[in-house]
């Protein structure tokens, strides 16, 4: 991944029926809420390619997309295939940001 000072974030608003732009913003301040997962902070949860697996945990974890819906429950020590994206996992009461390239 860039260095996050390097990287801007672009929103547009398309008009679905014509396909054009109807606003757009630029942000270079990319912040989250939720913490991103580094592999050396937390050894239970690793993307690993396109999917997730939960290492060694003693329950299952909550897998969800960003706009809050869940998209599956993560097995202890099964590798779950995803499709590239961002997002949640809760693990008892902490959660941690996932990015799935």
């Amino acid at each position: 991944m860039a260095d996050k000072d390097e990287v801007s974030l672009v929103a547009l608003l398309i008009n679905a029926s014509d396909g054009t732009i109807i606003n757009a913003v630029k942000s270079s301040k990319l912040t989250s809420a939720i913490p991103s997962l580094q592999a050396s902070e937390r050894g239970d949860i690793k993307v690993i390619g396109r999917n997730i697996i939960l290492c060694d945990a003693a329950a299952p974890a909550d897998l969800f997309s960003l706009d809050g819906r869940r998209v599956m429950t993560l097995m202890p020590n099964v590798l779950a295939p995803v499709e590239p994206g961002v997002y949640v996992a809760r693990i008892g009461s902490k959660s941690v940001k996932l990015i799935v390239k």
